[in-house]
């Protein structure tokens, strides 16, 4: 087993396989960081470690816990992705055009209704395309894509 401390822009990330562990410290001081967030964990395992109480971003990481956390759960979770078989993704799972739409009004902060009633359906249906984008994001709800939100319009706006 080999550890390397390196910051997120380093090219030797790029070399990662699905036999490794990227543990990821995210912070408000550091929140830029959370685009690398998707990418790093479509090739290999990542442990997110939030700084805040407030999980705002459990998107995209396959295990996370809190930065006060004491040493012996950090090496449980540690021990736990060690084990873990990552393979790779079957397919991308890309937004439609009408998900993308409506993720995009819903992170200018609109509410379902208003966006329901600019697209001419019902605020239900609204939801139901949220709740689907979200999930092929990885988001557990549209308050974790908040933190990644400009990242997130470049991404999938293609």
């Amino acid at each position: 087993m080999e550890i390397k401390s390196c910051h997120c822009d380093d090219p030797q990330l790029d070399r990662l396989n699905y036999e490794d562990i990227v543990i990821l410290h995210l912070s408000l001081e550091n929140k830029c960081n959370a685009s690398k967030l998707s990418s790093l964990n479509q090739r290999c395992k990542v442990l997110l470690i939030l700084s805040s109480s407030q999980h705002a971003l459990i998107c995209d990481a396959d295990t996370v816990i809190n930065a006060k956390a004491p040493p012996e759960v950090i090496m449980k979770a540690l021990r736990c992705l060690i084990r873990r078989v990552k393979c790779k993704p079957t397919k991308n799972q890309r937004l439609s055009k009408i998900e993308k739409i409506i993720l995009n009004k819903s992170l200018e902060g609109k509410d379902t209704h208003v966006i329901a009633e600019s697209l001419s359906l019902t605020s239900k249906i609204v939801s139901n395309y949220r709740y689907v984008a979200c999930r092929k994001i990885g988001a557990g709800k549209l308050t974790d894509l908040l933190i990644i939100k400009d990242h997130l319009k470049d991404d999938y706006a293609r």
